[in-house]
């Protein structure tokens, strides 16, 4: 009874934990595999369930296990963890459960999920270098303010002769960095706690992303990625399909705390009006006219999902080329920034002590 008791603990807690796509791309593609080998659904999770996975997603595998061993649905029992199962996932289970084919559907899911995995890692990568330059930068100024430029103080103070204007303000900054440092901390704090307190705000959340979407370069890459995000997931749900006023709930509530929410929710209603897809994304401006005008011919055609699949990989596309752009041209300039303020800071402190040896000569 006590052990039970545990296990229902375990389980309630892990309920909240969210799997990492790697790890569940993994678990997805040992089931598939599974099942592909003709061995039934419930020793497949029993199996792929002690495969290295999280204790958090091992627990809540064995518990799925048991629910299935008592004549549960495979995509009923999932769904009761929202944060581990999406909607994507859910609906190609429910599609399978229907019509046969559990193997297909999910490496369908999984060639979904790999497409996802490497849009998130091309992104990453791509802000990987100039992150970890500007954090170089950072870290070398701080090292030279607070060891190196004040011990160069103390040798100018014996000059007891007029320092030059850019040695003074090199020493100047070195005496208020750490005040400087100390406000940029608790900025980043009093910002990070500001977050975490309206995390559940919905209106204000929205209203923060619509701010954040207006900022020069940065916004337009935050769009496209969501645009991209927004299409990959529609044309998955559609494929496997779930209705369209469905697909666009879902995606209404996965970016809910967005300025996309309320399009989305808007974009819902008018095509429940009757009002085809494109027309209503139009009328929400939710993406360009480019953008809409594949929408429109993949309704037309009867490929609304490829279509929208376009939609994604054109998304993707224009995303990428934008940002090796920019990263071409800003790399070369943030190392040159660095060069130039180093550079500078170690030419100040010297200055003095060429002018002095030249007063000796």
């Amino acid at each position: 009874m006590f052990v039970e008791k545990l296990s229902q603990n375990v389980l309630s807690a892990s309920r909240k934990v969210r799997v990492s796509d790697k790890e569940f791309l993994g678990f997805t593609k040992q089931l598939a595999s599974l099942l592909r080998a003709g061995m039934p659904l419930v020793e497949s999770i029993a199996i792929a369930r002690k495969r290295g996975h999280s204790k958090a997603f091992g627990a809540i595998l064995e518990n799925i296990e048991a629910k299935l061993k008592d004549g549960g649905a495979l995509a009923d029992v999932c769904g009761q963890y929202p944060d581990v199962f999406d909607e994507i996932f859910l609906s190609n289970v429910r599609t399978a459960e229907k019509g046969g084919g559990l193997y297909q559907a999910l490496s369908e899911y999984q060639s979904y999920l790999v497409r996802r995995i490497t849009f998130q890692s091309t992104l990453k990568k791509a802000i990987a270098y100039p992150v970890f330059l500007v954090v170089t930068l950072v870290v070398v100024l701080g090292f030279l303010f607070v060891f190196i430029v004040p011990s160069f103080s103390e040798l100018f103070d014996s000059f007891n002769a007029e320092l030059p204007y850019a040695t003074r303000l090199v020493l100047g900054l070195a005496e208020t960095f750490p005040v400087f440092a100390g406000a940029l901390v608790a900025m980043a704090v009093s910002f990070g706690l500001f977050l975490k307190l309206t995390k559940e705000k919905v209106g204000l959340q929205q209203r923060l992303d619509a701010m954040k979407l207006k900022i020069p370069v940065a916004g337009r890459i935050v769009q496209h990625s969501r645009f991209a995000q927004i299409s990959r997931n529609m044309a998955t749900m559609v494929s496997s399909g779930m209705p369209l006023v469905a697909s666009l709930d879902s995606l209404a509530e996965s970016f809910e705390k967005t300025s996309s929410g309320p399009q989305l929710r808007n974009i819902r209603e008018r095509v429940m009006e009757g009002i085809p897809l494109h027309k209503a994304m139009l009328e929400q401006q939710l993406m360009s006219e480019q953008a809409v005008m594949l929408i429109e011919a993949g309704e037309s055609a009867g490929d609304l999902a490829g279509m929208m699949s376009e939609v994604a990989d054109y998304y993707e596309s224009e995303l990428t080329d934008r940002l090796d752009v920019i990263m071409s041209l800003f790399e070369p300039v943030l190392m040159l920034l660095i060069g130039f303020v180093v550079g500078g800071i170690i030419v100040s402190m010297y200055l003095p002590i060429f002018y002095l040896a030249e007063v000796v000569q």
